[in-house]
């Protein structure tokens, strides 16, 4: 687990998402989170490695390549 957990704007941010989009995906069961009250945080090393695993439905996901374009 990341030291940081990220928000969905974060996140959203470093994919190139809406944070809407992140919190949809999260609904769906496509990306991992928790869930803090009311607040949704998302480890980034998982996203990541969700991405390198290809896992998911193959269609509106984050996709391996979606994932793997984003990396600094």
């Amino acid at each position: 687990m990341s030291d940081r957990l990220l928000t969905a704007r974060e996140l959203a941010e470093y994919l190139g998402l809406r944070p809407a989009t992140i919190l949809d995906k999260w609904e769906r069961g496509e990306l991992p989170g928790y869930k803090f009250g009311r607040a949704v945080r998302f480890d980034l090393d998982e996203i990541l490695e969700l991405g390198r695993q290809g896992a998911g439905p193959p269609s509106n996901s984050v996709s391996t390549l979606d994932v793997m374009h984003r990396i600094p």
